[in-house]
């Protein structure tokens, strides 16, 4: 008797298995992942867009025998943003986690272009795309904030004082936070990179950290505005 056609071919997998929808890319993700980890191809571990709660039981999982500790935490922390503050920045602290914030200029919004009085993001900016498609960042999710209108004049009025833009000043005050590593440019064309570089080169006054500290800072819910330990967060 003959062997069939197909012997010692890998069988092919169900039609169903192909293409690039969400399904299809998941299922890759996870199988890419799977084989990382078989064949000890992960080197450094970092999370994301985690609690404190979260983070913490990771870092504890991560040190049973064998396992690569957690090196890094990427959160959303900016100007605008500071709820990160609450706990993830003590968490890292006390295990040893630097901390790499995305989105430091927040799309572009603490870039200098948008001001006070400022009522439409420019054409073709992250900001107007943003509103256009409904992210995180979006026009409408910041303008009606009180915070966020005083966070810009305090911004803007510190960036005159020093004679730097408006967008190294915003870096320049997420990189002196404590356990901050190294904020995350999303630049795209050159010039975004150079204005932003130089923000490592010097530092803020106390008074001008405080200007900028006080305009944003959020109203901290319970426990948190009892348990502070940073002066800066109360």
């Amino acid at each position: 008797m003959r062997p069939p056609k197909d012997a010692g071919r890998t069988p092919s997998p169900p039609p169903d298995h192909w293409g690039l929808g969400r399904k299809h890319l998941l299922a890759g993700i996870d199988a890419g992942l799977r084989r990382l980890v078989t064949g000890g191809k992960v080197r450094h571990i970092g999370a994301g867009n985690v609690t404190g709660r979260q983070l913490q039981k990771a870092i504890g999982l991560s040190r049973a025998p064998g396992w690569e500790p957690f090196i890094c935490l990427q959160p959303l922390y900016h100007l605008l943003d500071r709820s990160t503050e609450w706990e993830l920045p003590d968490v890292c602290r006390n295990e040893g986690l630097g901390v790499i914030p995305w989105s430091p200029l927040r799309g572009g919004r603490l870039a200098g272009a948008i001001r006070r009085g400022t009522d439409a993001p420019a054409a073709g900016s992250r900001v107007a795309t943003a509103e256009r498609m409904g992210w995180s960042e979006s026009w409408s999710a910041y303008a009606g904030r009180g915070a966020h209108r005083r966070t810009l004049d305090a911004l803007h009025a510190v960036a005159e004082e020093t004679g730097r833009p408006a967008a190294e000043v915003a870096v320049n005050r997420l990189l002196r936070r404590p356990g901050v590593t190294a904020p995350l440019i999303g630049a795209r064309p050159t010039e975004q990179l150079t204005t932003t570089l130089p923000s490592s080169d010097w530092e803020l006054t106390p008074a001008q950290t405080a200007r900028l500290v006080e305009a944003g800072a959020p109203p901290r819910p319970y426990p948190y505005n009892v348990i502070a330990t940073d002066p800066e967060d109360r």
